[in-house]
């Protein structure tokens, strides 16, 4: 059982690797006789991994053709950062006088690495999910927290799929200076510099 599980979740990875990486475009159809032949694993793993990335919308399921991976466009970013503004801001209202100097410190770690790494958009964008997650943490809600982890897998793929052709220009780290603004605001108790600083970072998506 457990190496079931196992070898599900890595096949689960390894397809949203794959989409996220361009190997498998949006539109493309997958069967699981292919996938099943490039992991070289047995049809249950493959078929348990199908039908979590459909859970997910990585992939939609097509009756007697496959499964095709889902396209996402930039209204769909449009619509998640919108929902991550509202979560996270309310939420950083609630907890902002509650933060420690240890939470702070935390975050400013997070972004002293992101400031000093030197080439992967990816690496980057870890680092900014990262931030951003551990700000929820602070809240308590787990549910909440979930929320905005979910949302943020969604915009990697928007990303990946609407914008791919910026990788070459992205200059990793380049939300730090927002990350700094927030942080700086947090640290003086001035709770409005923050959230416009949190809304000028999920909007630099975009440029």
């Amino acid at each position: 059982m457990e190496k079931s599980v196992s070898l599900k979740t890595a096949v689960y990875d390894a397809v949203l690797d794959s989409v996220i990486r361009g190997e498998f475009a949006p539109g493309q159809i997958l069967n699981e006789k292919d996938l099943i032949q490039k992991y070289g694993c047995s049809k249950s793993p493959v078929r348990e991994a199908l039908i979590s990335l459909c859970g997910d919308r990585v992939l939609e399921n097509i009756p007697r053709c496959g499964y095709m991976v889902v396209h996402l466009t930039v209204s769909d970013a449009v619509n998640v950062l919108s929902f991550r503004l509202a979560v996270e801001e309310a939420f950083m209202r609630e907890y902002y006088l509650n933060l420690t100097g240890q939470d702070l410190t935390l975050l400013e770690e997070i972004n002293r690495k992101d400031a000093q790494m030197d080439g992967d958009v990816w690496e980057h964008w870890e680092l900014n999910a990262q931030f951003h997650l551990t700000l929820m943490s602070f809240s308590g809600n787990q549910y909440a927290y979930q929320q905005i982890e979910e949302s943020m897998h969604v915009l990697k793929r928007v990303y990946a799929q609407c914008y791919r052709t910026r990788w070459s220009s992205v200059k990793p780290g380049s939300g730090g200076n927002y990350h700094k603004a927030i942080l700086d605001g947090l640290r003086e108790h001035d709770i409005e510099t923050a959230v416009a600083n949190l809304r000028l970072d999920l909007q630099d998506f975009y440029r």
